[in-house]
């Protein structure tokens, strides 16, 4: 019955014109933001751990806007998922620094794209697709229904996915090794045993190593991408950002410390549009308390 009605909503909403789908996200965040909720205070607590400097006034505005955009990656889905495809690529503007993918191309080399949650990631594949094929871990839903409602949509809008298990991993590994460019959420937090503590934006964070340790292995080309969203319902951009030469270094440490020091450069792009209602510091060294524990 829930998952139902949750599709009926997203074939409702998915019908509006891209301005009233932006603008009812954007309420629906400001509600958030008004209200008491779990969303709230995980990005609160998310900004006062990263950005302590801040005035509480630049705080609280920081969090209003966040939510916001949280709202309207929310509706935008259902706009991208029920809309013609060829509408939907309308949206995609001129992008920022393209050439250093193309130049990787042209190399033949191995290339791993790092996408962050920022803006609205899964409109990404269409300007990716502009130029080639990405297959991407992506993390299923656990309502059945749900799950293959949405996985039927992205599919519909172009990626080629992989489960964020390990025979999506061992399939993305293969997909590498043929040649095949490959996308990896680099900002999520792994499971226990598969990544190590590094600083981000000067707190410890549990960091995945497999993106580092692929590039390493592969001898690949890390490309960081960032889909930013635009004002005035102008559509989105999408950021090509290279990465720094230490995150090819044989000490894992080293590499992970350089991909989260590339993962705040593009994170200033836009600080509103992260993920900061994603529990980032829910794994914490020496026993520390889960900040997320309220």
């Amino acid at each position: 019955m829930r998952d139902n009605l949750i599709i009926v909503i997203y074939k409702f909403f998915g019908r509006l014109s891209f301005p009233t789908i932006q603008k009812v996200g954007s309420l629906v965040g400001l509600i958030l933001y008004l209200i008491p909720n779990k969303q709230k205070k995980i990005t609160q607590i998310n900004i006062n751990m990263c950005y302590p400097d801040l005035t509480d006034k630049q705080k609280k505005e920081l969090i209003k806007n966040h939510l916001k955009a949280v709202g309207m990656t929310l509706f935008e889905s259902m706009y991208m998922w029920h809309t013609d495809k060829k509408e939907v690529e309308k949206l995609i503007q001129k992008p920022i620094n393209q050439q250093i993918f193309k130049d990787a191309l042209q190399k033949k080399e191995k290339i791993i794209l790092a996408i962050l949650h920022f803006g609205n990631w899964e409109i990404g594949i269409l300007d990716f697709k502009k130029i080639i094929d990405v297959r991407s871990l992506y993390a299923p839903i656990k309502y059945k229904k749900l799950e293959n409602y949405s996985y039927k949509k992205r599919i519909q809008l172009g990626w080629q996915l992989a489960n964020g298990n390990k025979s999506g991993i061992k399939m993305l590994m293969q997909s590498l090794k043929n040649n095949q460019v490959i996308g990896i959420a680099a900002d999520q937090v792994p499971v226990h045993g598969s990544g190590i503590f590094s600083q981000f934006f000067n707190n410890s964070a549990y960091t995945m190593t497999l993106m580092v340790q692929l590039a390493l292995k592969n001898k690949a080309t890390i490309i960081f991408t960032v889909m930013e969203r635009l004002e005035k319902h102008e559509g989105f951009r999408m950021h090509y950002i290279k990465a720094d030469k230490d995150i090819y270094n044989q000490d894992i440490s080293i590499a992970t410390k350089s991909m989260n020091k590339s993962l705040e450069k593009c994170i200033k792009i836009n600080p509103a549009q992260y993920m900061w209602n994603y529990k980032k510091f829910k794994i914490q060294p020496d026993n520390k308390k889960n900040p997320y524990n309220f």
